[in-house]
């Protein structure tokens, strides 16, 4: 059974209204007022025609766009809830002003989409697979989430525009059977959530694009070609980071669980030498939520271009902050496993270039405090000989003290 829709308007005053079949527009515009809620207890399918307006659509079926126009009238607001099992999105590419997820089933995007105002994930699960989602608003909560996330092929992507300084989540997963995680199924990574933050450094306009691909970058990016810094390259999954629009420097973080990820560094693959080769990581371990407990960032200038992101490897964690204030916690700065390779200098250099700080056989028991600097930020140098090898380490330190 299927219901035809010719001309219907849902003013503001009429708060429901309950199709129970499958709706097909034709080619008439559907009004959806202030507040009103249209509710079809089985799919929508759009023909032709238009949707106008500023209420809820709410969809317990999959919605098919058979329309070469757009759905949505250019200034209407509407919200399309999908509250029903498993449901899916496909046809004509499509743009939706604000889409909602809820219900008990996973959602499928099988077509292009853009989501000109909102996305609320609440706690479902949206496949893109090879598809591209775009966000067109540019603030920073146009992606709303409790435990939801998106997952991608390797030719799906997640786009965000930004305009600001802030924080923009991209709520990344997988529930692809990854056989590089086999050994820890005890601790549940399937699916699999590794979301990613990207924080511009200015309020200029930009857009980024990301997708996780959930499999051993080998043999696309040989794990075996990296510089002589890195031990080993990871075998579980990357990320493919496209920098789309815009001109700002950014910053990137990642995020890990310690217990079965000891990748403690970001590598890119560098296609002008064919091999990965580590960026300057600054690291942070803690309760961050979602069962994750390390993030690893790296500051990138504008312009990347489809950069294959990955993890490694090294000898040592560089911890990217410390607070000299004495209280007994992070008073100094620590390399993690320097004890183990005595054979290194270190110099730190302060942002304009003067060396503040120069010793050798750095370690543990004569780890730098801070002396009488000032807070901020500071750059770090050092030459280490591992395995015979002389290799050379450089970062950031933020140095933070109390008032």
């Amino acid at each position: 059974m299927r219901s035809t829709w010719r001309h219907i308007v849902f003013a503001a005053a009429l708060l429901y209204f309950k199709a129970e079949a499958q709706v097909v527009n034709t080619g008439q515009t559907l009004h959806l007022g202030e507040n009103s809620l249209l509710f079809l207890s089985e799919g929508y399918r759009h023909d032709e025609g238009q949707i106008s307006g500023e209420g809820t659509l709410e969809i317990k079926g999959n919605i098919v766009n058979n329309s070469s126009n757009t759905i949505f009238e250019n200034q209407s607001k509407a919200t399309v809830f999908l509250n029903g099992n498993i449901q899916n999105i496909s046809g004509n590419p499509l743009s939706v002003p604000n889409l909602k997820l809820g219900g008990f089933g996973d959602k499928e995007l099988k077509t292009n989409a853009t989501i000109t105002n909102s996305l609320s994930l609440d706690d479902r699960l949206l496949n893109i697979g090879d598809n591209k989602l775009s966000i067109s608003s540019p603030a920073v909560d146009a992606l709303s989430r409790s435990t939801g996330f998106i997952t991608t092929n390797e030719n799906g992507a997640l786009l965000r525009n930004t305009n600001s300084n802030g924080q923009y989540l991209f709520p990344l997963g997988s529930i692809k059977n990854n056989p590089s995680f086999k050994k820890f199924n005890s601790i549940d990574v399937n699916p699999l959530y590794r979301p990613v933050i990207i924080e511009p450094e200015n309020q200029e306009l930009n857009t980024y694009t990301l997708n996780l691909v959930n499999q051993n970058p080998d043999p696309l990016y040989p794990v075996s070609q990296r510089t002589s810094d890195i031990e080993k390259v990871s075998d579980k999954y990357f990320y493919i980071l496209d920098h789309t629009a815009g001109s700002s420097k950014f910053g990137t973080k990642f995020f890990q669980v310690k217990a079965i990820e000891n990748n403690a560094a970001v590598v890119l693959w560098k296609n002008e030498h064919s091999r990965w080769e580590k960026v300057s990581t600054g690291v942070e371990e803690g309760i961050l939520g979602d069962r994750l407990d390390r993030s690893l960032s790296f500051t990138s200038a504008a312009g990347l271009k489809n950069q294959v992101v990955s993890f490694a490897d090294i000898p040592f964690i560089f911890f990217n902050a410390f607070s000299p204030d004495g209280d007994g916690k992070n008073d100094t700065w620590q390399i993690q496993n320097i004890e183990l390779y005595p054979e290194n200098t270190l110099t730190i250099f302060n942002r304009w270039g003067d060396e503040v700080y120069k010793t050798r056989n750095y370690s543990p028991t004569n780890s730098w405090d801070g002396s009488n600097l000032q807070p901020g930020t500071y750059f770090y140098v050092l030459s280490v000989n591992v395995n015979g090898n002389k290799n050379t380490y450089k970062g950031f330190i933020t140095m933070v003290k109390k008032n």
